[in-house]
Parts: structure tokens; sequence; C-alpha cells
């Protein structure tokens, strides 16, 4: 995988994984174990997300956006010319209606910036915001990101809007840029939907939050990496064996009717040391990229 496009050890994919299940997050990033295909929507998405920040990086350029998508869908296979037509018609749409206004109306401040994110305990979480875009019409400062969806748009927008990620993302941008305070307005998503060939484009309303709700965030997330960074000195510093701190919840093992792939083998956690053929062994994280991580957390 190219370093680029790799998570940040200490990002947030990692933490929401485990704040879903914590035997899945032990056996990505203590063991290493990652599913070997990569699912065909993520894939889609990845590339407009791409896509999007050449469109920025390059003084708001279509012309290196597309480059952008035939470099990464650039194979014969048919499933991928297929996802190569369908992100080329899902960012013409979106230029059509969400980048050329702000082609005319807006200042690019940041694209892709990796940003700390220094939670209560000390611990240095990563966001990655996707761009900040000043608007001279209405002389104000938001952070962008954007959604692709294939089940609702409204949906879409409104689980984003109510969830940790935009809070995290003003919290950075609090702690790391104050210069942008008066102006900012807070966050908002672009929303690509597309289902049946049914094509929408909608930029949500502002998101902002009080200086409270950003705290409890932060403190929430404080928590949640203590309890993390002691388990994982339990396990590998006291030697306990996995399966008694990583709890499996066997409600969350269900994802949209499909069984969760770690599901056939997870109770044997302690003592399984290669992972079924659908999966491989990732070097970076079995080598402990994530888990240095934690070594800021304080006691």
């Amino acid at each position: 995988m190219k370093e680029e496009m790799r998570e940040s050890p200490a990002g947030g994919s990692q933490l929401k994984l485990f704040s879903q299940c914590q035997r899945k997050w032990a056996f990505k990033y203590l063991k290493g174990f990652k599913v070997k295909d990569v699912k065909e929507h993520l894939t889609y998405g990845s590339t407009i997300h791409e896509a999007q920040a050449e469109f920025y990086r390059h003084d708001f350029s279509t012309k290196h956006a597309k480059e952008k998508i035939k470099e990464m869908l650039g194979s014969k296979d048919a499933k991928t010319m297929n996802l190569k037509v369908k992100a080329n018609k899902a960012f013409d749409e979106w230029e059509l209606k969400l980048g050329s206004y702000d082609r005319e109306n807006c200042k690019v401040l940041e694209v892709e910036k990796e940003a700390f994110l220094i939670l209560p305990n000390g611990y240095k979480m990563t966001v990655r915001r996707d761009g900040v875009l000043e608007d001279c019409l209405v002389d104000e400062v938001f952070i962008r990101d954007t959604k692709t969806t294939g089940w609702s748009l409204e949906g879409t927008i409104q689980n984003y809007m109510h969830s940790d990620q935009p809070i995290l993302y003003i919290a950075s941008a609090t702690q790391e840029e104050p210069d942008w305070l008066s102006k900012l307005s807070g966050w908002r998503t672009d929303c690509i939907y597309n289902k049946q060939s049914v094509w929408k484009v909608e930029r949500s309303p502002v998101t902002t939050f009080t200086r409270d709700e950003i705290i409890s965030t932060m403190q929430s997330y404080a928590a949640m990496t203590s309890d993390m960074a002691f388990k994982i000195n339990s396990v590998l510093l006291d030697n306990d064996p996995i399966g008694i701190h990583f709890y499996a919840d066997r409600a969350r093992c269900f994802d949209f009717f499909s069984s969760c792939p770690y599901l056939p083998f997870c109770h044997e956690i302690d003592t399984i040391d290669l992972p079924p053929s659908n999966f491989i062994v990732d070097d970076w994280l079995a080598e402990g990229a994530v888990l240095d991580t934690f070594k800021t957390v304080e006691e």
C-alpha cells in the first residue's frame, strides 16, 4: 500500500473500530490481520476523495482531478472500468453543483492536512482534515468533507452531522489554527448520492458545536484511549491473554446483514497465529505502528 494512502497510526479510524468491537480491533492492530479484498464502495469513495483533493490542491483543476481518477482506476479489469465510469460521473455532478461554486467564491486554506489533536490524557490523536475553505462571498471559513452513499442523501448528512467526526475536526482547528477562529463557521459535508443511476449532490448546512460539547467529546476519547493503553500493556507487558481484555459483543457481529469476517475464529484469538486464506498479515500493523502511539498516554 502506498504510504500516503495509509491511515494514520494515531487516527480516528482505529479508535472508531475499538468503540465498535474491541476484539476486531485486537485482531487488526495487535495481530495485523486484514481482509484481502477491499469493498467496491470503499474504492469508489476513496477515488472521489483523492480526486477532490487534487481539484483543490491545484487551483480548482478539473484536469488534475480526472488524472487522479485515471491513476487510481486505470485497470482494464471490467469491475474497475465500471468504477471509473461511476467515479467520473460522480465528480462531474459534484463539480457542476458545488465545485464550480467553490472555484468562483472560495479560497483554499488547507488540503489533506494531518493535524494533531491532543486529548486531556496526553494522547496525540491525528485528524486528517480533508479541506478548509474560506468563502469570500460570506466572509466565513469552513471545514469540508465528502461522503458518497447509495442509500439516503438526507440520512447520510444527518448521520455525519451528529457524529464525532466534525467535532474532532473543529477541535483540532481550534487547537492548531487560532487565526481561523474569528471566521470559522463550522463543518460541512458534501454528499454524493447514487442509486439506480439517479444522481444527487448536496452540501449540508453548517454544523458547529458548543465549547462544552467539544470538551465532553475530547474527554470521552481520552477515557477510551486510557482504557486501550491499559489493555495493550496488560497483553504485551504482563502477557495476559488477549481475550480477557478485548471484549467481543456478538450483537455487533452482523452489519447490514453480512457476518463479520472475523467471526469464524473470533474466540480463538489467543491461539490462532495465522489467519484464514481470505486474510493477509499486514506487517506494518503487526510490527506495532499503532501501538507506539499509546506511549503518550499519561498514567
